[in-house]
């Protein structure tokens, strides 16, 4: 007895294949997928060869330079920089902080995003000043506001650091440092947020002479660019690959069906 299944007049035989299921549902479904790739791939491939360049250009290791040589403009380009001794102004420093629910503002134990403190040569007036009057009251809040130092010529070197993860550690007075090394970074991109605070920080420097000088932030290894370069690639060609194949499929002929005879 045959036990085959028999197919009714008007059904189309279903082979099995390498395409025999579609590759994706829908094509809102495809169209996110290609969407996302293309956007993952672009940034990474963008990404790995902005860092790529980098390291091209100036090399992995850190340049040694002074605050003076920043603050006079001496050194034009983004750069991994160590600077030498300096003196670390915590009391001059700015933040950005998460705004928890029912706060009226920042108190000691505000959460953190980002710390900027500006830092001046040791022989600096500003330093002097700074220091002296630390001397004579014990702290710089304690100080009348006239006998701050005046203003200054030249640029702001900007450090910025996410050491302190609460206000309460940001210390009060100024401090000493041999060195220090991080990213420099001759035209940030500052947001918004940034640019305000900068300026209700700063107000009698322009925004256009601050250099920043990123702590946190390290440069890449060759390796890790090619890398990122080679995935960014990749993900940039697979949308192009899974149309082709998506392509082939609709453009494989359908067997005609054929009634079946009893």
């Amino acid at each position: 007895m045959d036990t085959k299944p028999r197919l009714r007049p008007g059904t189309v035989p279903r082979k099995q294949g390498k395409f025999s299921r579609p590759l994706v549902k829908n094509r809102s479904h495809f169209a996110s997928l290609y969407l996302f790739l293309v956007l993952a791939g672009a940034g990474l491939a963008t990404y790995g060869y902005s860092e790529l360049e980098t390291s091209r250009m100036h090399g992995t290791k850190p340049t040694t330079v002074t605050v003076d040589e920043l603050m006079n403009g001496k050194i034009r380009d983004d750069r991994v920089v160590r600077i030498d001794s300096h003196l670390r102004n915590y009391p001059y420093s700015c933040f950005l902080y998460y705004e928890d629910s029912g706060a009226t503002g920042p108190d000691g134990d505000s959460r953190l995003k980002t710390v900027y403190y500006p830092v001046f040569p040791l022989d600096h007036p500003i330093s002097n000043g700074v220091q002296a009057l630390e001397r004579k009251y014990g702290s710089l809040e304690n100080a009348p506001p006239e006998e701050f130092p005046p203003s200054f010529d030249g640029y702001l070197v900007l450090v910025k650091t996410d050491d302190f993860d609460r206000l309460r550690n940001i210390p009060g007075h100024t401090e000493t440092a041999d060195s220090l090394e991080g990213t420099l970074v001759q035209n940030p991109r500052w947001t918004l947020k940034q640019s305000n605070l900068l300026r209700k920080a700063f107000p009698e420097i322009g925004i256009s002479r601050i250099l920043l000088l990123d702590k946190d932030k390290r440069p890449i290894s060759p390796f890790a660019s090619y890398l990122m370069l080679g995935v960014g690639i990749c993900l940039l060609v697979l949308p192009l690959g899974l149309m082709v194949a998506k392509r082939r499929q609709r453009a494989r002929p359908i067997p005609r069906a054929r009634g079946v005879r009893r």
